[in-house]
This record gives C-alpha cells, sequence and structure tokens, in this order.
C-alpha cells in the first residue's frame, strides 16, 4: 500500500479518477481534494485548474498542508490528463509517460520525473496491453493552436505540450517526492485546431472533431489509470 497524491487540472480528468475512487470523501480543510482508495493505494486528488502558475501554487500549498488539513507527504505524485501531440509518432488516443518536462518560459529548466516509476509504469501498461510512449514534454502557458508553435515546440525535441507539468513536476522534486506523468494524446499534430473564442460559431466542425478525440481520449485515460493503480510497486 502506498500514499499517492494525483493532480489533474480540469473537472472531467478529475471525474476519471472519481470514478475509480472508492467512497470519495471531500477534504473540507484543503479546497479542491478528495480522498479515497484506488485498488492498495491511498490516493488524495488534488484539481489545479489550467497553467502552470495556479498549478504550481496548488502544489506548494499541498505540501505546506502535509501534517496538517492534508495527510503526510506521498509516497509519490502524479500528474494524469490529456495533452497535445507535436510529432507523427504521437497518434491521437496514444498514452504518453513523461521523461522530462521542458518549459517554454525562458530561464526554467527542465526537470526529470522519476525513472524508477517511469520504468514501474511502463512496464506494467505494456503488460496489459496498453503502449506507453516514454516522451519528453513541454509547458506552456495558453492553448496552442497554431501549427507553425507547434513545429517551434517540437524542434526542442518534445514530444507532447500541456500547461502543468513541468510546474507541478519542479514542485514534487523540490520536496523530494518521486513523480511521473501520465497523459492522453487528445489531438495530434495533424489535427487542424479550431481558434478557441467563439470555436462552436466559427468553426462547428473542427470543433465537435476536437470533443469526439477528447472524449476518446479521456476513455484511454480511464483503462490507463486502471491498470495503474492495480500496481503494487508505485
Amino acid at each position: 500500500m502506498s500514499s499517492i497524491w494525483v493532480f489533474a487540472a480540469l473537472r472531467w480528468e478529475c471525474q476519471v479518477v472519481l470514478r475509480l475512487m472508492a467512497a470519495p470523501a471531500r477534504d473540507d480543510v484543503f479546497p479542491g481534494a478528495r480522498t479515497g482508495r484506488i485498488g492498495p493505494h491511498d490516493i488524495t486528488l488534488l484539481k489545479t485548474g489550467t497553467g502552470p502558475i495556479q498549478a504550481g501554487q496548488l502544489a506548494e500549498r499541498a505540501f505546506q498542508a502535509c501534517g496538517v488539513s492534508l495527510p503526510s507527504k506521498p509516497d509519490a505524485a502524479l500528474v494524469v490528463g490529456l495533452c497535445g501531440g507535436l510529432v507523427p509518432r504521437l497518434r491521437e488516443g496514444q498514452v504518453a509517460i513523461y521523461r522530462h518536462v521542458l518549459s517554454a518560459e525562458a530561464g526554467r529548466e527542465p526537470v526529470q520525473t522519476s525513472p524508477n516509476l517511469v520504468s514501474a509504469l511502463t512496464n506494467g501498461l505494456t503488460s496489459a496491453g496498453i503502449e506507453a510512449a516514454i516522451t519528453v514534454g513541454v509547458t506552456v502557458d495558453h492553448f496552442v493552436t497554431d501549427p507553425r508553435e507547434r513545429q517551434q515546440l517540437s524542434s526542442r525535441g518534445c514530444d507532447v505540450v500541456d500547461m502543468e507539468s513541468h510546474a507541478l513536476v519542479s514542485v514534487f522534486t523540490r520536496n523530494g517526492v518521486p513523480s511521473a506523468v501520465i497523459r492522453v494524446v487528445s489531438d495530434d499534430c495533424r489535427r487542424p485546431m479550431p481558434k478557441r473564442s467563439k470555436a462552436f460559431l466559427t468553426e462547428p466542425l473542427r470543433t465537435a472533431g476536437l470533443l469526439r478525440s477528447a472524449f476518446h481520449a479521456l476513455q484511454v485515460l480511464r483503462r490507463t489509470l486502471e491498470v495503474t493503480f492495480s500496481m503494487s510497486d508505485l
């Protein structure tokens, strides 16, 4: 049995975890925290909201609350959710396990996830018939819809993009907690992305296609987390 903190940005990503959790309870002291059991593990789920600043600040507050309004420091921390693909080999629905995470913000150093956790996750998922790609992620502070920007990020050696992982893994590393990032590609580099503002009105077909892809990615994420939390060696 181990204690695992799970961080997800969006409500529907959190719902994937909550549906796996036995009798989830709301933590009335630390805002947004839900606790429960999945398999042999004690889980604390924290909703970060979108963006690196908000996510990093929440993680810092969580560690400050250790032993007060939250359980003691966890054995491991996981970042879960969806991501965008930057390279052709990663198609929609592909599971991505991060090896390193870069930040698009100047002056931020890359951070490394736990090699032991990455190895355990990859082996466990492979044994269950789930192909997990070992990737390099990059965190940005906005939704990336411009193909040229995706190409620029890819040219830095990045495979996938999200909006929280670098900030979160940085906090985990400073606090001495091993971590991993498990995401599923919801939009690959081939997909024409709609403009975010009023997309339903101006680009309904693109938006509908993106929503279908995201729904499928959430289904893959659920199956991936079912296998992940059944592992006793996390």
